[in-house]
């Protein structure tokens, strides 16, 4: 897997980001209680991480939203979120959050373990083990110092992309420490921005992706 972000320009990131988030609407009707009428995408994911630290609070309101703000830029049709959403049930997301640990080190197995703890429970629109990108998007969310969101558009930046990769576990296991590397990199020093290196990383990725 390469670096494809030895020259890539960090004062722009938010801005880049920002203006790359097509689609991203308010109003959605996926954005219910603490999350409706959030401004940005960027505003949504402080908002689902920051609720994730008190697991204990985490609700249908805050699957919905996740799922939205995973998959609204792919133009996943609103019915189908709402179906998840709706069947969400909420005592397995309960005996989940109970089951994981608070936090976890930097260990591939223990993200890999993890991701594959999904198969027991059944959370709508994850149920399947190759639901890799949906599966990284709800742990990374929970520990986002560590875990990197795995989907197509990272690794088409990596150089690592080939029919159905996003869906193939050695290939996680071998982006994740991937995705580590880059962090300490090139965002180790960058304590102007609020989010984790990982995030960070996963969003120049998918900048590089779509505007190089």
């Amino acid at each position: 897997m390469s670096d494809p972000l030895s020259l890539f320009d960090w004062n722009s990131l938010y801005a880049r980001y920002d203006a790359a988030c097509h689609g991203f609407d308010p109003t959605s009707k996926h954005l219910r209680g603490k999350y409706a009428r959030t401004a940005s995408d960027r505003a949504l994911y402080y908002r689902l991480v920051e609720a994730a630290c008190e697991r204990h609070s985490l609700d249908a309101d805050w699957y919905e939203a996740l799922l939205y703000w995973k998959l609204y830029s792919q133009r996943t049709l609103d019915s189908k979120i709402t179906k998840w959403g709706s069947t969400l049930i909420h005592g397995d997301l309960r005996k989940f959050l109970m089951k994981i640990p608070p936090s976890i080190p930097r260990e591939v197995q223990k993200v890999a373990g993890l991701v594959q703890l999904i198969d027991y429970y059944r959370f709508p629109g994850m149920r399947t083990p190759t639901a890799l990108p949906v599966r990284t998007t709800l742990l990374h969310v929970l520990y986002p110092g560590v875990v990197p969101i795995f989907d197509q558009m990272v690794l088409k930046a990596v150089g690592a992309w080939r029919e159905a990769a996003n869906q193939d576990m050695a290939v996680l296991r071998r982006y994740v420490p991937h995705a580590w590397v880059l962090a300490d990199r090139h965002t180790r020093q960058r304590s102007v921005f609020k989010k984790t290196p990982v995030r960070l990383v996963d969003i120049a990725l998918w900048l590089t992706r779509n505007f190089r």
